[in-house]
């Protein structure tokens, strides 16, 4: 299964994410989770939401946003709002001060990479999450970074601080958080699903529009069933009035053959 969206372009190149995801690890999940009665609505990569994100929240011409969950670490580079460049790294150590130390170095690779191949230059760094201890390393060498702001994203953000451990994982939230940009995002929901979510869809819609053309129809059979009473009403009416004039008409004839009768007596 896989899918792409275009995130950018610089320098005439297009810059595109791919997203690959063996089918036959999926497909057997989805329909344990069909057959237990859960309708899984969209299959997102962590690193897509990430970087849309970036992307609708960065505020300055070029900006480094850090996330970490566990012992991975992801660092994105944007400029005037558009991906540039991320790298993910894993953190190997084990004691506070070898992880510190890893962490740094990494993060210094990144920012020096994103400054000789596409010669940004920011000044803030935005912090998505980070756990306690890389977040007081972080702020011992902001200088030495050569930045001059680390943006923590607040509760005025997040529903969570971001320099803080939490039990519910991180991605959770900011899935919540940002949910109104899943839709944009890439969507790994294999071919057979899709098209069966399609027809499920579609069947909703002929069964609501089956359900208009019925009350459609009860509407117009009322409708005509009235015209129909009001047609009898005065058929009827039409009949009993013809009927008195027949009657008058007959009574007028005999009066009319009296008086001829009459008239002839005269005359004899």
């Amino acid at each position: 299964i896989f899918n792409w969206r275009l995130l950018g372009e610089e320098s005439g190149e297009r810059v595109f994410l791919l997203l690959v995801l063996p089918k036959e690890k999926i497909v057997p999940l989805l329909e344990t989770c069909r057959h237990k009665g859960l309708e899984i609505e969209n299959i997102i990569c962590s690193l897509d939401l990430l970087i849309k994100i970036g992307e609708h929240c960065s505020q300055k011409e070029e900006e480094f946003f850090l996330f970490s969950h566990k012992n991975a670490v992801y660092f994105i580079a944007f400029k005037h709002k558009k991906y540039v460049f991320h790298r993910k790294f894993e953190l190997t150590q084990t004691d506070e001060a070898g992880l510190g130390e890893e962490f740094l170095l990494e993060l210094k690779r990144s920012i020096f990479y994103v400054k000789q191949k596409y010669k940004l230059i920011p000044e803030t760094l935005n912090i998505l999450f980070l756990s306690p201890l890389l977040t007081e390393v972080l702020k011992k060498v902001k200088t030495e970074l050569g930045l001059k702001e680390i943006k923590f994203w607040k509760e005025e953000k997040l529903p969570y601080s971001a320099s803080e451990p939490q039990e519910i994982s991180p991605f959770f939230i900011l899935w919540l958080t940002y949910y109104h940009l899943i839709h944009e995002l890439i969507s790994l929901l294999p071919p057979e699903i899709l098209l069966r979510k399609k027809i499920k869809n579609w069947a909703l819609v002929a069964t609501g529009i089956g359900l208009v053309l019925f009350f459609l129809s009860l509407f117009y059979l009322f409708k005509n069933v009235q015209e129909y009473k009001k047609q009898v009403e005065y058929l009827s009416t039409t009949l009993d009035q013809l009927i008195k004039i027949k009657k008058q008409a007959m009574a007028n004839q005999q009066n009319l053959l009296i008086f001829a009768l009459f008239k002839d007596n005269l005359n004899f």
